[in-house]
């Protein structure tokens, strides 16, 4: 049988990474206590420890200050795929004089140029 995986929720993290960081015990009693490998408490350790200056940030810190800095973020960017559309199907249009490599029309539905009469002559 394989191995099954465990998805940890919020409060069982919430209760094991203090406790790896006030470093009361050991990493290995920790993962006996709670049934997690070691490498995971580390990982959950330095998530918490990374985190931690981002409660001392200026000004609200909270979630919406995220939240409006990705707003902003994705608004420049759909901008920016906004002007590269545009360029790009101007870019793709055919000047004075030239024509699209591929036609439009499947070979079948179009006609045969018609031929000039031999006595129009152009100057």
């Amino acid at each position: 049988m394989a191995n099954v995986r465990n998805y940890h929720g919020v409060k069982f993290k919430a209760k094991v990474a203090p406790a790896t960081v006030r470093e009361d015990s050991t990493v290995a009693e920790l993962s006996s206590r709670y049934g997690i490998h070691a490498s995971q408490i580390h990982v959950w350790k330095k998530t918490v420890i990374d985190g931690v200056g981002s409660l001392f940030a200026k000004g609200k810190g909270g979630p919406s200050d995220a939240a409006t800095a990705d707003d902003a973020r994705l608004a420049k960017l759909y901008e920016k795929i906004g002007e590269l559309m545009v360029e790009r199907a101007f870019s793709s249009r055919p000047t004075s004089g030239q024509q699209h490599a591929i036609s439009v029309y499947p070979a079948a539905s179009r006609r045969p140029a018609e031929k000039l009469p031999d006595d129009l002559v152009f100057a």
